[in-house]
């Protein structure tokens, strides 16, 4: 997984390294160089246990790398702390989970415009820029329904507006399983090769579905 190195890189990885255990130690990641530019999109595959997961998590200061460096949008991670990160991953990064992790007493639109209102963005303003997501992933006609009243690409589509409704920020899509999701993302990534069980980092500046305005693209995927 190398990336070459280039100005302006959204994504910095310098000599990571990142291990488990005591006794009996794995190495999940050894000695990556990856540079994801401005505008760029990259791949990165491989079979489970090669370390995909590991690598997302240090980008997004999930975790922290044994040894080497990780900078996003030109944020050295180990300069943050623990609350730092915590802003940040609210505020700048929206993350896609495998089992969604919607709140069941909320609407879709509610779900949506939550990290918004956290932000102190006005209720109306929040539930606007929710709907106008919803829309662009082809649910306008479900937003106020609650995740029990949807089928599972349905409530997955409403993690995937989630994360777009914040604009100048991150998206990261942890696991995504839905067929009708996945198809969504190739018509919206403008790919036809994402495979299966994709797991997307989208740096960008206004509207994900922009593309015209990425800062950087980076696909995880078997």
């Amino acid at each position: 997984m190398n990336g070459s190195s280039m100005t302006l890189s959204t994504i910095q990885l310098q000599q990571v390294c990142k291990s488990y255990g005591d006794a009996k130690v794995v190495h999940a990641l050894r000695d990556i160089d990856l540079s994801v530019a401005q505008g760029e999109r990259v791949a990165v595959m491989g079979p489970s246990g090669s370390g995909k997961s590991s690598l997302l998590n240090l980008i997004c200061g999930l975790d922290d790398p044994t040894s080497g460096s990780v900078s996003v949008a030109g944020i050295k991670m180990s300069d943050l702390n623990d609350d730092q990160r915590t802003r940040m991953r609210r505020e700048k990064i929206g993350m896609i989970f495998q089992t969604f992790n919607l709140l069941p007493t909320l609407s879709a639109v509610e779900n949506v415009a939550l990290p918004l209102r956290l932000q102190s963005m006005r209720r109306k303003e929040a539930e606007h820029r929710a709907a106008a997501m919803l829309e662009r992933v082809g649910l306008r006609t479900r937003i106020t329904h609650r995740p029990d009243e949807m089928s599972g690409g349905e409530r997955q589509r409403v993690a995937i507006a989630r994360a777009c409704a914040i604009a100048h920020r991150q998206l990261r899509d942890a696991a995504c399983e839905i067929d009708s999701v996945n198809r969504s993302l190739k018509d919206q990534l403008g790919r036809s090769d994402i495979g299966v069980r994709p797991a997307v980092l989208i740096l960008w500046i206004g509207s994900c579905f922009d593309r015209d305005r990425w800062q950087g693209l980076l696909v995880q995927t078997h």
